[in-house]
């Protein structure tokens, strides 16, 4: 398996540890492995977000019901830290909400809940900060669909919750639920995929599954027009290696001749061409058969919207099909649709992608992201409304301040020095804050400007602070200038005894 969250290591570790885990896609594995990615970076309906290498959540873009996760409502359009932690692991996103599971096997939702998709119980409409799911529990791959999330157990086990009007819960009905229900018996589960209101997931032994909403043949079995509620095997063992769930489609690379050997197939809605195979299909018209897409390339990766799809090679280059109307494929072009998988100028290095609505995101080698297509709600996080062709969400590098370091616990009226660092192109002072809680809230109790040293690594700060109140307190910085806007550490909290 693949995990793709590379945490708090160097330009050169992360490079040489993402082409170990490219070339690992090239090598020949058994027919039950299943080497698909589990991603950090995701695109929603109209936000996106990334876990950059210091472990952090950064997300951009719409945030009506609080999907960016940085405890507001107010839609951004340059990247903010998610909640306080900087170890997470995977993210996924739904249409207005977002998932993710921390080093501990933690999983945590925020933003719309009015189906129950957040998983924990809450009748709340939304929830502008993470929640954890299910706490006892831990995870080890988390997927979410338009209204609904599916995610696999350390034991195997596969949850799901959220909307349920397609049967995509897969437990038999229609009836939605506020709490993770177990699908099915099995307890193999090793992927899972999901995007617009149908599922897919691989098993063990390497069989597949499918279920949920069936309108254009996405199932691949069953009548298109009805509906799978609970979990069909779709392939046996041996027949691919990886499959993917879109927004109304559906792809697999297969293995062993069906119906040919090492290519990428697709079936479902074909409307704009996000099948891949040269044509356009009316809206009303299934494509149910899973038939080769119009290219003998093997392809790792595939991340598939409503409209588009996106692509990635072992030799990570970016290529994409589909509909163009906001110059999503990112030719740098708008109109036409593209209906056979084209190479995207300007995406060689890159290690990830994700499509969302009308917009397509990658991120480079380097630890860069680039977005492309839509970008009226800000989920590219740079200026503009549209941009056809590939461009750096330059805040990923730039609006950015690690998390303070503090001691853990320090004994009451001594001397704690708290310290941090910026990137090397902020300029001017660094807001310091020390907080402490009083009852159930938190009071500040210093705030202090420092001005920080600048050294080859970045400008580096430090304060100490005396405290002298015993219980629970935190750090947090906060640096503004005109070109980043404003950027806020996450929160390090300490102890004083």
């Amino acid at each position: 398996m693949h995990v793709t969250s590379i945490v708090r290591i160097g330009r050169v570790s992360r490079a040489l540890v993402a082409g170990v885990l490219l070339a690992a896609c090239l090598a020949a594995v058994p027919a039950h492995a299943t080497p698909m990615l589990k991603h950090s970076l995701a695109a929603g309906g109209f936000h996106s977000m990334w876990i950059a290498d210091d472990g952090l959540i950064w997300a951009t873009g719409y945030n009506g019901a609080g999907q960016l996760g940085d405890g507001t409502y107010t839609n951004r359009t340059r990247p903010v830290v998610t909640g306080v932690w900087d170890d997470w692991t995977q993210v996924s996103a739904g249409y207005y909400t977002s998932y993710g599971i921390r080093q501990d096997g933690s999983l945590w939702a925020w933003g719309s809940n009015v189906n129950g998709e957040l998983g924990i119980g809450s009748t709340a409409a939304k929830v502008a900060t993470p929640k954890r799911i299910a706490s006892p529990s831990k995870f080890t791959w988390i997927a979410a669909g338009a209204f609904h999330a599916v995610a696999i157990r350390d034991d195997g086990t596969l949850w799901a919750w959220g909307d349920n009007a397609h049967g995509q819960l897969g437990n038999g009905t229609r009836a939605d639920s506020r709490v993770p229900k177990r699908v099915g018996g099995a307890s193999d589960w090793v992927a899972v995929s999901s995007y617009g209101y149908h599922v897919a997931a691989q098993r063990s032994d390497g069989s597949w599954w499918i279920w949920g909403r069936n309108d254009h043949g996405q199932c691949a079995v069953g009548t298109p027009g009805t509906d799978l509620l609970t979990p069909t095997q779709v392939a046996s063992p041996g027949v691919s290696d990886a499959v993917w769930a879109g927004g109304f489609q559906s792809f697999a690379r297969w293995q062993n001749g069906m119906p040919q050997a090492g290519r990428l197939t697709s079936w479902g809605r074909n409307q704009w061409g996000q099948l891949g195979r040269g044509t356009n299909d009316p809206s009303d018209a299934p494509v149910p058969n899973p038939a080769p897409v119009a290219s003998s390339l093997a392809f790792m990766d595939v991340q598939s919207a409503y409209f588009h799809t996106t692509a990635l090679l072992p030799t990570m280059q970016v290529y994409a099909w589909g509909r163009n109307d906001r110059g999503q494929i990112g030719l740098g072009t708008i109109g036409a649709d593209v209906t056979v998988p084209t190479a995207v100028p300007g995406t060689s290095g890159m290690t990830r992608i994700a499509a969302g609505e009308l917009f397509s995101l990658a991120t480079h080698i380097r630890g860069e992201v680039w977005g492309w297509g839509d970008n009226r709600q800000g989920q590219l996080g740079v200026a503009g409304t549209v941009w056809p062709s590939p461009v750096m969400i330059k805040s990923t590098r730039q609006a950015y301040l690690k998390t303070p370091s503090t001691p853990s616990k320090v004994r009451r009226g001594t001397s704690m020095t708290a310290s941090g660092i910026m990137l090397p192109n902020h300029s001017g002072k660094v807001r310091v804050e020390f907080w402490r809680k009083s009852g159930t809230t938190y009071v500040r109790a210093k705030a202090v400007d420092v001005t920080p040293v600048r050294t080859s690594v970045g400008a580096k700060w430090s304060h100490t602070y005396r405290p002298d109140r015993t219980g629970s307190w935190y750090v947090v910085a906060t640096h503004t200038d005109t070109e980043h806007l404003l950027s806020t550490s996450p929160k390090r909290a300490f102890t004083v005894y």
